[in-house]
């Protein structure tokens, strides 16, 4: 990581409604494999696995998703830092702000749109 490594903040949460029944409230979209085999959440992981571009990505996610956010890094070998909120809108961008030191942080979903 260098001084200016850009710190990833990758909000991750949902409801899982829109793309029943392959995403539902206990498995959201963002970590079921929906093109090829990893899912969007490790995709994503992947395009900021650059050590010299990145510094070690934030992920913050709710409470009921932290074990699946753990599983997924493991399996693709990339070590985050979890953040864990309480249910509810607009909190993750406040929490992404927090947690990774003020006005420079920018978040996205995981393999979403950019918040």
């Amino acid at each position: 990581m260098t001084v200016n490594s850009l710190i990833p903040v990758l909000m991750c949460g949902g409801a899982g409604t829109r793309l029943w029944p392959v995403s539902r409230e206990s498995m959201p979209k963002q970590f079921a494999p929906l093109i090829g085999e990893r899912s969007t959440f490790q995709q994503t992981l992947a395009r900021i696995a650059d050590p010299v571009l990145f510094a070690r990505p934030i992920v913050i996610t709710n409470a009921d998703f932290r074990f699946i956010v753990a599983e997924q890094l493991r399996e693709i070998d990339v070590e985050a830092d979890i953040r864990t909120r309480r249910r509810g809108r607009g909190r993750a961008r406040g929490a992404a702000r927090s947690e990774s030191g003020g006005a420079g942080a920018r978040g996205g979903s995981c393999g979403a749109q950019a918040g």
